[in-house]
């Protein structure tokens, strides 16, 4: 019902396979609520005989005949390609796996075509996989123009989120904010308040800002407070937990249009407390494909308990001043084999 606050619960028994659950709600205070006993599997059912090209859809290259393509730019479970708001994804219980694929180039929960994404994890297993410029878990995608933000809330569960790399080589995070080519990477809102959280991303920050391949990285606020974390970037120039890359390409030829705009790395407050395990590569401000031009984003960094396996990364020269403040916990050293969480 526009305009007006509404719920819908799911309840799942025994196992039950969709194509996609096409869910859009721009008002403050619904929710799409999953809970049960069963499992859930969502991904893509068509199978398309035709090639597509991009005079049909901006930015998909050739692709051929054969491909599985029924998603296309709208969430698996989340808004379609609106560049709508995403309101109240919640997931209780059960046993989730939501896969997006190449050729969709979607994301798998949360926000639709360049929308914002809201999800909340109470329970369940649940295990996102896309191939995306959008994310695993979070903002929906962005190529011309910008990613949507993502906003998730992690209380519980366990929590898989994987975001390969799309072919176009356009960075973008796992949980948080999604990326794109000529716009800003868009702003990543992360809670993490307990359970246990595997991300990963090809290309760009595992948990945090979405990223950019011409212009600035996105801006990312993350909070965990316990549970288990491990986050993993295969990109030299990503964080593992903060702000997302700025112009991933190393852009600085005078015929592309971002030299008048930021193209620093996203700037990222992170905030560790409660008794909170962390695994990641690296924490704080986003990188950049180019630092004889260009800045890593600030970073404003908070520790008060937790075990951390981290290099914290602060730098000075993206227009403020970065912070490091730790009152307790423990931080080891990033290298140490910890086979026990890795």
């Amino acid at each position: 019902v526009p305009n007006t606050a509404t719920t819908l619960t799911i309840i799942t028994i025994g196992d039950n396979r969709l194509g996609c659950i096409h869910y859009s709600q721009t008002t403050e205070g619904s929710h799409l609520i999953f809970e049960g006993t069963g499992s859930l599997t969502v991904a893509d059912a068509d199978y398309n005989t035709e090639s597509h090209n991009g005079s049909e859809y901006p930015g998909v290259e050739q692709m051929g005949d054969g491909t599985y393509f029924s998603n296309h730019w709208c969430a698996a479970i989340g808004n379609n390609d609106s560049n709508d708001k995403c309101h109240g994804i919640v997931i209780n219980s059960g046993t989730i796996f939501v896969g997006t694929t190449q050729a969709e180039n979607c994301t798998a929960i949360g926000g639709g075509g360049n929308g914002y994404g809201e999800v909340t994890i109470n329970g369940g297993t649940i295990t996102a996989v896309a191939t995306t410029t959008g994310t695993a878990i979070g903002g929906g995608i962005g190529y011309n123009s910008n990613g949507g933000q993502g906003n998730v809330i992690i209380n519980g569960g366990n929590v898989y989120a994987y975001n390969f790399a799309n072919r176009w080589n356009i960075p973008s995070s796992a949980i948080g904010g999604a990326g794109t080519r000529k716009a800003n990477g868009a702003i990543g809102t992360v809670k993490i308040n307990a359970g246990y959280v595997y991300a990963y991303s090809a290309l760009g920050t595992a948990i945090g800002g979405g990223s950019s391949q011409w212009k600035k990285g996105g801006d990312a606020d993350i909070t965990i407070s316990g549970g288990t974390v491990i986050a993993k970037t295969g990109s030299k120039l990503s964080t593992g937990i903060g702000g997302g890359t700025g112009n991933s390409g190393g852009v600085i030829d005078e015929n592309h249009d971002n030299l008048e705009t930021n193209r620093n790395g996203g700037n990222a407050t992170v905030t560790i407390n409660g008794s909170a395990i962390v695994r990641t590569g690296s924490i704080g401000g986003g990188g950049t494909g180019n630092t004889n031009v260009d800045k890593i984003g600030n970073a404003t960094i908070l520790i008060s308990d937790g075990d951390i396996q981290a290099q914290c990364i602060l730098a000075a020269g993206s227009g403020a001043t970065p912070t490091f403040t730790m009152t307790g916990g423990t931080i080891r050293n990033s290298n140490t084999a910890d086979s026990e969480y890795l």
